[in-house]
């Protein structure tokens, strides 16, 4: 293929995820403020998804030497944000400068 063809190519997943990241979250925030969910103790969807991240973070880090996760730049700051649970398991987190 072309270097168009791979650049069209890559911009169509990148549209599909976006795509269907919007939907899923959408879906999921229906879901947290659901009587449903909570009668089945989904109190703080935001939170049990962070948690579930977390602990295939470290699965991974032990399993492996080099780790790549990517995160939606929203989840990143503020309170129960990545960043926050990451310092809170002792990584170290720098700014970029």
């Amino acid at each position: 293929p072309t270097i168009n063809k791979l650049r069209d190519i890559l911009r169509l997943r990148i549209g599909l995820f976006r795509a269907v990241y919007q939907y899923f979250s959408s879906l999921l925030g229906a879901l947290a403020s659901n009587e449903v969910a909570r009668a089945q103790g989904i109190a703080n969807l935001d939170a049990e998804v962070l948690g579930s991240w977390m602990k295939a973070l470290r699965a991974s880090l032990v399993a492996h030497d080099v780790v790549f996760a990517t995160i939606p730049v929203g989840r990143l700051e503020g309170a129960g944000g990545v960043l926050e649970a990451l310092r809170a398991e002792g990584f170290s987190v720098k700014a970029p400068e």
